[in-house]
């Protein structure tokens, strides 16, 4: 049986409607956008491995790790996300859990992202003698990176989009369906949550309407993408 996967971030997780934490309940039954998706090109088996506040490197770690499951007939949908995410890792790999590899802080500014970790983050720069500040490191790192002068940004995105490319190349040699979308670029211009609750929930994540929204417009652009 075909299957359709889903990589990415809290935008293709679903956060506030199909992930944790449930802002909005689903009165009218409306579908996620990556629902709507799989239901537009008749997938009926549906693998959502996106995880909260993941960074490019993370999401292309999700796709190696079940490289061996994509079969003929398969569709891969990624979304890829803010170039600030920049892991930095907390342990040996080798030697721990999955879960325990990577930490991070959100933000061109070290503002923090609540899908982060910075208290762990901190630890880890503390433990070089030569850091002055906790922050200093990674400030430098997110200057460099995530585009608060340019045009080292762009290098990052290509960089980034070039390394999906790839991954598109190996798909389509095996006869998997591929498509990626810009989580920057593309979640503006949908309902939030924000918007939804009228300002009681603070959330820039899609609400069921924006999300649905969005599923509709990119079910549009994979289809002129996969006719092409």
């Amino acid at each position: 049986m075909p299957v359709i996967h889903f990589f990415g971030d809290s935008f293709t997780r679903g956060d506030g409607t199909l992930a944790s934490p449930l802002y909005l309940p689903n009165v009218d039954q409306t579908l996620h956008w990556t629902e709507y998706v799989a239901n537009a090109f008749k997938y009926t088996e549906i693998k959502n491995y996106a995880t909260q506040g993941a960074s490019n490197d993370e999401i292309l770690m999700s796709i190696l790790e079940v490289l061996t499951d994509f079969k003929k007939g398969d569709m891969v949908i990624v979304g890829q996300t803010f170039l600030e995410r920049t892991i930095m890792l907390k342990n040996f790999p080798s030697k721990v859990g999955r879960e325990d590899w990577c930490a991070r802080i959100g933000g061109l500014n070290i503002g923090y992202d609540q899908a982060y970790t910075p208290y762990e983050t901190e630890e880890i720069l503390k433990l070089n003698p030569e850091t002055s500040s906790p922050y200093e490191t990674y400030v430098n790192i997110q200057s460099y990176i995530a585009g608060v002068k340019l045009p080292n940004n762009t290098w990052y995105t290509e960089y980034y989009t070039y390394r999906y490319k790839l991954l598109g190349k190996f798909f389509k040699k095996i006869g998997v369906e591929y498509f990626t979308w810009i989580v920057p670029d593309d979640a503006q211009g949908y309902e939030t949550i924000t918007q939804a609750t009228a300002g009681k929930v603070q959330d820039s994540h899609w609400s069921w309407k924006g999300s649905l929204e969005f599923g509709k417009n990119i079910t549009k652009r994979i289809d002129k993408t996969l006719k092409s």
